[in-house]
């Protein structure tokens, strides 16, 4: 039974594998799979907490001779570990059902029934749930973070439910941990159910103690020589150090995420909302019917397996205790080994259910019969929103937005989800406009990031120096935690920006993202030079010196292959399109150039039909 059941769930898993092949991305998308790609690529440093398990296994394998872009390798590389996730997932879920059908010695042909149907749907319902399903799509620290709890959490069920006194399981669980920790510091959040589950199975002896320090040791050796990549590498000064670990206090801020940390624990109000969130998006992620088999399941979990459930509830609550108190955009990924918890309880909810109609074949049929279809309509509810096969509206926008430009540009932006990120991965891995200056305005507020600048853009970070270091020598209280004065540090940061404004128009082209004129520019946030003017041009705003004469630019990047179905983030680059086609049209009216604007007023509304015109554009609308 066991080697058919193992089978059973191989097959199980290249099935789920098959579905996500169809919604992998072929190209770059966005957030931060840019910068991620990239660094896997180049071997480079990636923002906090640094990841280098991540970064190592990620090159290895962009190296392999699969036959397409290393884009499309790594992103199959996401869907990869999210498989082995799943796979270790219904291990570990049909280790804990088959323990107890066992323990309940039903028929051998009802208990093979029960011990191979409850581990393949839990992993079914978990990898059909929005947020498991789309981390299989594209690059992401959390696909690999997937798999690596997964594996904590069979290693530890096997260590538990092991009848030998051998701590070969724990072991495993401890290296398996320490992987953990290599990729992603929320693997913290797995230590107190740990801790937990070691003491009540071994008690308080000094073998205990003894077994408690081996694992000790291999959690610090595992994990922490695998940190030794970020300092090492750089000291090399890679093409992307985000920052720059090289010396201890780097070194300490990346690895705990100390720029994130303001995001932590801020307020009740915001813990209030996420979980408020965390709640509404449960049915997303399981489906009623996956909810309501995991009711049983916590149930008996706690009753009849009052340590092992204890552990997973410890888990799951510290877990969701730890994302809803974190105040950022994408939080659905910190909760994974939440949802791999409470997979677990779908499993054992859905073996007890099973068990219940084992005597009667109609309602175990029906069972089973209601179970895929819940499966099924998962998937189909899902299929729509995680789907990024036809996503090339990233890489679209940000090479035709990049190639518009002259050469040697240099353009300030922090459009990181859209633009920053993708060009990452255009520009230091397939080598696509590496002239252009691509700055981060809100990385500049970062001392590492002049480092990375100067290796990359000595021409642009040269002119500036005498600003850079003034700026850098108030912020130096500021990272390192002690008194500064906000009002020179602000003011010299904006001063900052001026001057690499006024000498990038010295020197070239100098370009600024329709975000910083609508904010930053408009708020009296950056000044500029009285003789300096902004000009519509491409997806940017061209800085030039004031003169009253007409400036014939290029029209912004029309050629963007829309995806079908339209999110948040899609969104907004129809935005950026839209108000730069706006913008630009206003200008050619300025100059009486009505046809151009006329043109431009029509490639806007097939870009966004409803977005609202200025007064003077609706007047031409009319006519």
């Amino acid at each position: 039974m066991k080697t058919v059941l193992k089978y059973r769930i191989v097959f199980a898993a290249f099935l789920i594998a098959a579905v996500y092949f169809l919604t992998l991305a072929p190209t770059v998308v966005h957030i931060d799979c840019g910068e991620l790609a990239a660094v896997q690529a180049t071997l480079g440093i990636a923002h906090p907490t640094g990841y280098p398990l991540f970064t190592l296994l990620g090159h290895v394998f962009s190296k392999l001779p699969i036959g397409h872009a290393i884009i499309f390798r790594l992103n199959l590389l996401a869907l990869l570990w999210t498989i082995t996730g799943i796979f270790f997932f219904m291990h570990a879920a049909q280790r804990l059902v088959t323990k107890h059908v066992h323990e309940q010695q039903q028929p051998a042909p009802t208990r093979g029934i029960i011990a191979a149907i409850p581990a393949l749907a839990a992993g079914m319902f978990l990898a059909f749930g929005r947020t498991i399903w789309s981390l299989s799509t594209s690059v992401e620290v959390y696909s690999l973070q997937l798999a690596l709890v997964a594996l904590v959490l069979y290693t530890a069920t096997r260590a538990f439910y092991d009848d030998s006194d051998s701590p070969r399981f724990w072991y495993l669980a401890a290296f398996a941990l320490a992987l953990g920790f290599a990729n992603h510091m929320t693997t913290v959040l797995l230590l107190p159910g740990l801790a937990y589950l070691f003491f009540v199975r071994h008690g308080w002896s000094i073998r205990a103690w003894q077994r408690l320090a081996i694992i000790t040791a291999i959690l610090l050796l595992v994990a922490g020589s695998l940190y030794l990549y970020l300092p090492l590498r750089a000291a090399q000064e890679p093409v992307l150090n985000w920052g720059d670990p090289g010396n201890w206090h780097n070194f300490f801020r990346q690895v705990t995420g100390k720029q994130f940390q303001v995001w932590m624990f801020s307020s009740a109000a915001v813990a209030h909302k996420n979980l408020r969130l965390f709640l509404h998006n449960l049915p997303a992620e399981f489906g009623w019917i996956g909810l309501a088999l995991a009711v049983p399941g916590l149930a008996y979990s706690l009753i009849r397996q009052r340590q092992f459930g204890a552990f997973l509830l410890i888990t799951a609550i510290a877990t969701v205790l730890y994302a809803i108190n974190y105040d950022i955009h994408d939080l659905d990924s910190y909760f994974l080994p939440a949802f791999l918890v409470m997979g677990l309880w779908i499993a054992i909810g859905t073996g007890v259910l099973l068990r219940l109609a084992a005597r009667n074949r109609l309602a175990l049929g029906a069972g089973i019969a209601i179970t895929v279809i819940a499966i099924v309509h998962l998937g189909l509810q899902n299929f729509a929103k995680v789907d990024r096969s036809d996503t090339y509206l990233y890489e679209d926008y940000t090479r035709q937005a990049l190639a518009a430009l002259p050469e040697d540009a240099v353009l300030l932006s922090y459009q990181w989800d859209y633009l920053i990120s993708p060009a990452y991965y255009l520009q230091f891995v397939e080598g696509f406009r590496r002239d252009v200056a691509v700055i981060d305005k809100e990385l500049l507020r970062r001392s590492w990031y002049f480092k990375q600048l100067r290796r990359n853009y000595p021409q642009v970070v040269g002119a500036v120096e005498p600003e850079i270091a003034g700026f850098l020598q108030a912020l130096a209280p500021f990272e390192r935690g002690g008194r500064y004065n906000a009002a020179i540090l602000e003011a010299r940061y904006r001063r900052l920006i001026a001057r690499l404004i006024e000498t990038g128009v010295q020197r070239g082209a100098v370009y600024l993202a329709p975000e910083l004129v609508e904010n930053e520019l408009q708020r009296g946030q950056i000044f500029l030079p009285p003789q300096i003017t902004l000009i519509p041009d491409g997806m940017f705003f061209k800085v030039m010196r004031r003169d009253d004469a007409y400036h014939l630019a290029q029209r912004p990047p029309l050629h963007l292959r829309w995806p079908r179905h339209e999110d948040e983030y899609t969104a907004m680059v129809r935005k950026f399109v839209a108000k730069m086609l706006s913008w630009r049209a206003l200008y050619e009216l300025q100059f009486q150039k009505t046809e151009r604007a006329r043109a431009l007023l029509q490639q806007l509304r097939t870009v966004a039909p409803d977005f609202p015109l200025p007064p003077a554009l609706a007047e031409l609308a009319k006519n």
